[in-house]
């Protein structure tokens, strides 16, 4: 997570592991994220995301999806505003093989004027 150049706006980068396994298909991946409290989205950096919000929606809740490759990992880089974004993040696929690590939970700091 860093401060991105807007203030209090802050860029919340999400690896994504992915498994190859025996099933040459690709998989819809979908991140959920439930923020603390509201934040302001400013988007997807990078494309290829399909989220439920618009830039500069207020949201408490966020839902984003993308069909990838089967074996292929990824990021999925989001951008909030708010006075220290902190909540939890969902990733999930059809057929996952271990879906006890797709839970983590996210905080930030105070945002760092530059000088």
């Amino acid at each position: 997570m860093t401060n991105d150049s807007t203030y209090l706006q802050r860029r919340i980068i999400v690896p994504i592991t992915a498994d190859g396994g025996t099933n040459p298909v690709a998989r819809t991946v979908t991140i959920s994220i439930a923020f603390d409290r509201s934040a302001t989205f400013r988007g997807v950096p990078g494309g290829g995301w399909t989220c439920d919000a618009s830039r500069n929606d207020r949201i408490t809740a966020l839902s984003c999806s993308r069909l990838m490759p089967a074996g292929q990992g990824g990021t999925f880089p989001f951008k909030v505003a708010g006075a220290a974004p902190a909540g939890t993040i969902r990733i999930t696929a059809p057929e996952d093989p271990r879906s006890d690590n797709d839970t983590v939970r996210f905080s930030s700091g105070s945002w760092i004027l530059p000088l």
